[in-house]
C-alpha cells in the first residue's frame, strides 16, 4: 500500500512539473507562435491543445505587434501620396494663376487695327490644368487642417477657388452699338452722330456652387466694367455693362453713360471692328472665407461708318 501512495505521489508531481514547463514556454514566446502578419503558428495551435493551462493572453500580446506595424506602414504610404498631391495641384495652380496673369496683360495692352482684324490676335484665354478627380486624402483648408484627421491635402482657400474658376463657363457680352445701323436706309453709321453703347448679355449671371473633391466653392460673376475699342484706336471705358439704346431715344440724344461719336469714316476701305472687352469680377466662398478672381473676356462686331453729305439749296 505505501508503494502505491508513493507512486501516485511521483505521477501528481510530474504533472504539475509538466504543466509549469509548458506554461513558462508558452509566456516567454519560445517557439513560432505567430507569422509575420500576426496569424497563430500550427506549431503554436498544437501547444495550445498539449497544456493544460493554454496560452490565450500571451498570444493576444504577441498578435498585435505586427498588425500595429502594417497599419503605420499604410498610414506612412497614404502620407507620402497625399504630400504628392497636394504638390501636385499647388504647381498646378500656381502655373494656371501665371498663365491668366499674363492673359490679362495681353488684354490690357492690345489695340486694334485701325480698320477691320480681330480684337486680340496675340491673347489667348489658357485652357485649365488637368487637375485630377480623386484625391488620396481629404482636401482641406490652413485653417481647418488642425482639426482633421488621416491624411490630408491641404490648400489655401484662393488656391481651391482657382482649381473650381478653371471650370466656370460665362458668355462674354458682345458689343451692342445704337441706334443699329440696319435701321437707317444707308445701312451704317454716320460719323459725328452720338453712338450708345452697351454690353449685350447677362452682366450678373446666377450664383453657382462647385464641388472641389471634398469642399463646396460658391461663385458669383460681376462685370465690374467694358472697354469698347472702336476700331479707329480709340478706346471706351464705361463703369458696369453701359446702357442700352431705345427706340424711345430721342434722335441725336447722347448716352448718360456710355456713347461715343466717330470723327472718321470706315468706308470705303471697309468697317471698324469695334470690341468690347469685358472685365469680369469673379467672388468666391470657402467656408466662410471669400476673395476676388479677375477675368477678362472680350467680343467683337463689325461696324461700318460713312459720312452722310447734307445737300445745301
Amino acid at each position: 500500500m505505501r508503494r502505491l501512495m508513493q507512486l501516485a505521489l511521483a505521477v501528481f508531481l510530474w504533472s504539475i512539473a509538466t504543466a509549469l514547463a509548458a506554461a513558462d514556454s508558452t509566456s516567454t514566446g519560445e517557439g513560432p507562435l505567430t507569422d509575420d502578419y500576426g496569424n497563430v503558428s500550427a506549431e503554436a495551435r498544437d501547444t495550445e491543445a498539449d497544456s493544460p493551462l493554454g496560452s490565450e493572453a500571451p498570444r493576444t500580446a504577441i498578435r498585435r505587434a505586427p498588425i500595429q506595424t502594417v497599419d503605420q506602414g499604410r498610414s506612412s504610404k497614404q502620407g507620402e501620396q497625399a504630400e504628392a498631391a497636394e504638390t501636385r495641384l499647388r504647381q498646378q495652380v500656381a502655373d494656371y494663376q501665371a498663365a491668366l496673369e499674363s492673359w490679362r496683360t495681353c488684354m490690357t495692352q492690345t489695340r486694334q487695327p485701325v480698320v477691320s482684324g480681330d480684337a486680340a490676335p496675340f491673347c489667348t484665354q489658357p485652357v485649365p490644368p488637368d487637375f485630377a478627380t480623386q484625391l488620396p486624402g481629404t482636401l482641406v483648408t490652413n485653417a481647418a487642417a488642425a482639426v482633421q484627421r488621416g491624411p490630408q491635402i491641404i490648400l489655401t482657400p484662393e488656391q481651391i477657388a482657382y482649381i473650381a474658376f478653371a471650370r466656370l463657363h460665362l458668355e462674354p457680352l458682345k458689343p451692342v452699338i445704337g441706334p443699329p445701323p440696319e435701321l437707317n436706309r444707308w445701312k451704317m453709321a454716320a460719323v459725328g452722330y452720338p453712338l450708345w453703347l452697351s454690353g449685350g448679355g447677362d452682366p450678373h449671371p446666377p450664383a453657382v456652387w462647385d464641388q472641389v473633391f471634398n469642399l463646396r466653392v460658391r461663385l458669383e460673376a460681376r462685370v465690374k466694367s467694358v472697354d469698347f475699342l472702336m476700331g479707329d484706336g480709340n478706346v471706351v471705358t464705361c463703369d458696369g455693362h453701359g446702357l442700352q439704346w431705345t427706340p424711345a431715344v430721342e434722335p441725336g440724344e447722347k448716352s448718360p453713360v456710355c456713347g461715343y461719336q466717330y470723327a472718321k469714316p470706315s468706308l470705303p476701305d471697309g468697317n471698324y471692328t469695334v470690341t468690347a472687352r469685358t472685365h469680369w469680377n469673379v467672388n468666391w466662398t470657402i467656408n466662410g472665407q471669400t476673395g476676388v478672381i479677375p477675368m477678362f473676356q472680350a467680343s467683337s462686331v463689325q461696324l461700318p461708318v460713312g459720312e452722310l453729305q447734307v445737300l445745301v439749296r
